[in-house]
């Protein structure tokens, strides 16, 4: 969430096995990142570089999130990432979207207005209640949204099971 270190040392590994790395990012969202107020949803965009200016926007996201938009996490608004979302596949990331939102439905399709060759629903299969709730709610709202596209994808956090306690302590630092 809201980094890509490690992103050089991944590329070079992803190279030196001849696999085409995707570069991207999961980052916390809210309506607007000026207003600080305890409690607030931070909800989930996923992010994945297409090219050289996309790469130059996923990082000025990121500075910019860190910079203006921190507030207990570094968080993005819909504005900003309206205005520099060219050269980004952009996502409805997992359970904990935007999309559970209003304005993160109006956001949304804005996207698709602006951005819908770039712009997917995501869909994950995993086998929980939340998650399977949740893509009944995206299925319902993508009819408002003709011509919207879909990419599956595994909010995977960790590959192997040991690595949870791990992750854990990763979460934790």
């Amino acid at each position: 969430h809201m980094n890509i270190n490690g992103v050089l040392e991944f590329q070079e590994v992803c190279k030196n096995v001849d696999i085409q790395p995707v570069i991207g990012c999961e980052c916390y969202i809210v309506e607007n990142m000026d207003i600080k107020e305890k409690g607030e949803l931070r909800q989930h965009i996923c992010f994945y570089v297409m090219n050289e200016t996309g790469w130059k926007n996923l990082n000025k996201i990121l500075t910019k999130a860190r910079i203006d938009g921190f507030y207990y996490k570094p968080r993005i608004d819909y504005k900003y990432v309206l205005d520099n979302c060219k050269g980004l596949i952009v996502t409805t990331a997992c359970s904990n979207s935007f999309l559970n939102l209003l304005e993160g439905r109006e956001f949304f399709k804005e996207l698709i207005e602006n951005h819908a060759d770039n712009t997917y629903i995501e869909l994950m299969p995993l086998e929980y209640e939340r998650q399977y709730t949740y893509h009944k709610r995206l299925l319902r709202f993508s009819r408002q949204c003709p011509g919207v596209k879909f990419i599956a994808s595994n909010d995977c956090h960790y590959i192997n099971k040991e690595d949870a306690n791990i992750h854990d302590i990763l979460l934790a630092i």
